[in-house]
């Protein structure tokens, strides 16, 4: 089927490349396209529908598992439609290509007085790929997903239409494409709602915790502020079980940066590029690689938690919302230091009322494994309208393991075991983190009559089904 696709007339590549999600544990062999253009990516859809070719999207590449790879499939990349289309700085609404990336939005607002009103962990999240999955960010208690925020969309059609939809035009295109993976359409302008700043600044307040419950009471007593996010030590037993730091940060109001001028400006904003006055970031990946083991990740964990108690007992303090917001680009690269086999986050969203009891179970059953994630995270959320909503009205727990050879059987018994309590409990899972969620458990964990409207939309939209993913065949999204 590619020899057809590429004889008839499409730029794609002559050769295979090798794409793999943002954990490296995920990987296919795809034919890439990079088209510049809507007209280019409409062609290549068009194409696609007549030879009834399969191709999967990809934006920046920052999931974590195969929601971006498809094996022997077309690649359609967005990475090159990255232009900004219109700003209006009064207001604070922006048009944007599907290729523009979070760091690019900052960039371009932020001297005018607006952040984008959601982040990811990092800054190199593309837009399109970003609504694909509807991220959320440290402030999704209070203000969301990014999808929240969109005021329009153009999407591509499967079949090559391009349609302008909103939460008024077209209102269940809208909120169905935003969050579906990638398998309705190309989303291929956006136009954002910014978030008025009047400071390059954040107020950060750190509480040093004992358990995942008493994590839990403090976020709960500061939902007026504008981020909660907090580490748990997923490494200590016993007694110490759950002990970790939660983060609590504001927006400064106008008036009380005496420096916004100062704040505001890019270069306040930007990470520095040296750790201790000399040692490049772009090394430290590999340092860490010595740590990555549990003894090493033990020590690692007791270091960080001791040194956040000291912090905890200090005065609030100023920081950056690059340097708030923006933790997984310190070290870039850091995901290196996990190979060869990579990682996986496995991230579940459960209701508040079970939180604790699951999150829990989930760090014991790690343990009892032996394979105690190296990073875990918790944040509170809220729910959304959208059709695919991975968000509960409680709390996600993100947990990265190692993949080893030797433990990936282990580790897949382990996510397994987790994932029924998950779904006993009525929680859920989220497309850029997933890379192990089998069909049966996918299925159960969802509401069938969303799956029905998809589908019925997927017929629509994309009547030969060209648009799908390695993500999609797993976990059966598209199958009845």
């Amino acid at each position: 089927m590619q020899q057809a696709l590429l004889s008839g007339g499409l730029v794609l590549s002559s050769r295979m490349e090798r794409m793999r999600g943002w954990g490296m544990s995920h990987g296919a062999d795809m034919y890439a396209t990079r088209p510049t253009t809507v007209e280019q990516a409409q062609r290549i859809l068009e194409r696609a529908h007549e030879e009834g070719v399969k191709i999967t999207l990809r934006g920046s590449g920052q999931s974590y598992g195969d929601a971006s790879i498809g094996q022997d499939r077309v690649l359609l990349d967005l990475t090159r439609m990255r232009r900004v289309l219109a700003w209006d700085p009064i207001n604070g609404v922006i048009d944007v290509e599907p290729g523009v990336r979070i760091v690019d939005l900052w960039h371009y607002t932020l001297e005018d007085g607006w952040w984008p009103p959601v982040v990811s962990g990092t800054m190199r999240t593309s837009l399109g790929g970003g609504l694909g999955v509807n991220i959320h960010g440290k402030n999704s208690f209070k203000y969301g997903t990014l999808g929240d925020h969109v005021l329009e969309i153009d999407v591509l059609t499967g079949d090559g239409r391009l349609l302008t939809c909103s939460p008024s035009q077209h209102r269940d295109i809208f909120y169905a494409v935003i969050g579906s993976g990638g398998v309705l359409g190309v989303i291929t302008r956006i136009r954002l709602q910014m978030k008025r700043v009047y400071s390059g600044e954040v107020l950060v307040e750190t509480f040093s915790t004992r358990s995942i419950q008493e994590m839990i009471d403090v976020m709960e007593a500061h939902l007026d502020q504008d981020y909660l996010v907090g580490w748990v030590d997923a490494l200590a037993p016993g007694f110490q079980l759950g002990r970790g730091t939660l983060h609590v940060a504001r927006n400064l109001q106008e008036g009380e940066d005496k420096r916004p001028h100062h704040t505001l400006k890019l270069s306040y904003q930007e990470l520095p590029e040296v750790f201790l006055g000399f040692v490049p970031k772009s090394m430290l990946w590999m340092g860490l690689w010595m740590f990555l083991h549990r003894p090493g990740m033990r020590l690692v964990n007791t270091a960080k938690f001791h040194a956040d108690r000291r912090e905890a007992s200090r005065p609030p303090y100023r920081q950056s919302h690059a340097g708030f917001n923006f933790l997984l680009d310190y070290v870039p690269g850091w995901q290196k230091s996990y190979q060869p086999g990579g990682l996986i986050q496995y991230q579940t969203f459960v209701p508040k009322a079970a939180a604790r009891q699951v999150f829990e179970q989930q760090i014991l059953l790690s343990q009892k494994a032996g394979i105690p994630p190296f990073l875990a995270v918790l944040k509170k959320h809220l729910p959304d309208p959208f059709l695919m909503s991975y968000n509960v009205d409680g709390y996600s727990f993100a947990l990265d393991y190692p993949v080893r050879e030797r433990n990936q059987r282990r580790l897949h018994r382990l996510a397994h075991e987790m994932t029924e309590i998950v779904i006993q409990h009525g929680g859920r899972f989220y497309f850029a983190k997933d890379g192990i969620l089998t069909e049966n458990e996918f299925k159960r964990s969802f509401p069938a009559d969303r799956l029905r409207q998809l589908r019925s939309l997927k017929s629509q939209l994309d009547p030969s089904g060209i648009l799908t993913s390695d993500m999609a065949d797993r976990i059966g999204l598209l199958k009845e």
